[in-house]
């Protein structure tokens, strides 16, 4: 099945350093074995949240139905980020919050 899906994400304010240039991949899972195609996104500042949408093909073990209970986020830059929350909406639904408040570094990343 196919639907879109949004990925937002919010940088901590008043943290010096907070922002990246990124990139940081998302990968919303279901469960383990059962994740969309990750949304990259990049020029994570704090005077904006920055935001993606995508088509999404919805794996095909499981059903139509897709549920976001995890999201696994992946820094690809060496240029750390301080991200407060990750948000993802489908277009068949309301959004899911994800809450994260952790330093993200990739180490030997690739910026």
């Amino acid at each position: 099945a196919n639907a879109s899906v949004t990925v937002r994400a919010w940088t901590r304010r008043g943290v010096p350093g907070a922002s990246s240039v990124g990139p940081v991949e998302f990968h919303v899972c279901e469960g383990p074995a059962r994740c969309l195609a990750p949304v990259v996104l990049g020029s994570l500042t704090e005077e904006r949240a920055v935001w993606k949408t995508l088509a999404a093909s919805i794996p095909p073990q499981g059903g139509d139905a897709f549920e976001p209970s995890a999201l696994w986020v992946k820094a690809l830059s060496s240029d750390p980020w301080l991200p407060e929350v990750v948000e993802v909406e489908f277009s068949s639904g309301g959004p899911k919050r994800f809450p994260l408040n952790r330093w993200l570094v990739a180490e030997g990343g690739e910026g």
